[in-house]
């Protein structure tokens, strides 16, 4: 719990530390980015307890957000972004191999094969 402050906190320094005020969209990268930490931080809590479904669910709305935060501000923190994408996008494809699904590509999985529950990967970008 401790860590997770610690890092919360280093997180809230870099994003208020810049130089003059910043604009509305950077605070909304900054909160849509604590709102992915911690939905990193519950995706391996769940992992851990052994729930992977759920774990990759989380996983897949964090990275879903990430795209987002890409997408509408793609100056804020990019090298911060681009580090906990491509982690969460590890996650991910460790998770689907747990689960026998291997590392799947969008068009891997077709409505009724024998789907294990895994959603393809999200394509970041698409409307």
């Amino acid at each position: 719990m401790r860590r997770t402050f610690v890092i919360l906190s280093l997180i809230a320094g870099i994003s208020f530390s810049s130089l003059p005020v910043r604009a509305e969209s950077n605070d909304v990268a900054s909160e849509q980015f604590v709102e992915v930490f911690l939905g990193v931080k519950k995706a391996e809590e769940l992992e851990k307890a052994g729930d992977l479904k759920n774990s990759l669910a989380t996983y897949r709305v964090a990275l879903g957000t990430l795209g987002k935060i890409k997408k509408e501000s793609p100056n804020w923190q990019t090298d911060l972004v681009n580090h906990r994408f491509n982690t969460t996008t590890e996650a991910i494809a460790r998770l689907q191999e747990k689960m026998g699904g291997g590392a799947m590509t969008a068009g891997a999985m077709k409505p009724g094969a024998n789907d294990p529950g895994v959603l393809p990967p999200l394509k970041i970008g698409d409307p």
